[in-house]
């Protein structure tokens, strides 16, 4: 069993603008207070509409199929990308209820994204969310 002791946690979102398309990036929406590398990422966990129905927008998150399409990129302060990761890794019911545990990283919030590998499921003004954990850098 995994202990985790959250510092703060702040849930984000992508939305998918216009129409979907392989290839297509999305970026989060912006949170001023933590979004310009004013954080030390340290875990991370996603939700397909089955675990998380609308996001703090009131947009339809992607179903469980569609986040089978989506890859999560984060980037750092140093404009390097740190994490490439599937989507359904990240969804604690599909990795034994783990949240995803990573090198604590000062992260470029305004700079991550979702990328599509294809769009099965997946409809305009729809997103996908994230839980961050993370420490004030």
């Amino acid at each position: 069993m995994q202990s985790l002791i959250i510092k703060n946690s702040r849930l984000v979102s992508a939305k998918i603008t216009g129409t979907p398309a392989a290839g297509q990036e999305y970026k989060f929406q912006d949170e001023p207070d933590i979004s310009n590398g004013q954080i030390m990422l340290y875990g991370i966990e996603a939700y397909s509409a089955d675990q998380l129905a609308t996001d703090l927008e009131g947009n339809t998150g992607v179903d469980a199929t569609g986040v089978k399409s989506i890859v999560l990129q984060l980037w750092d302060v140093d404009n390097q990308k740190i994490v490439e990761i599937p989507i359904t890794s990240l969804i604690r019911t599909n990795n034994g209820g783990l949240v995803t545990m990573l090198k604590a990283t000062r992260i470029q919030l305004t700079k991550c994204r979702i990328r599509l590998t294809g769009t099965t499921n997946i409809s305009q003004n729809e997103s996908v969310s994230f839980n961050l954990y993370y420490t004030h850098a």
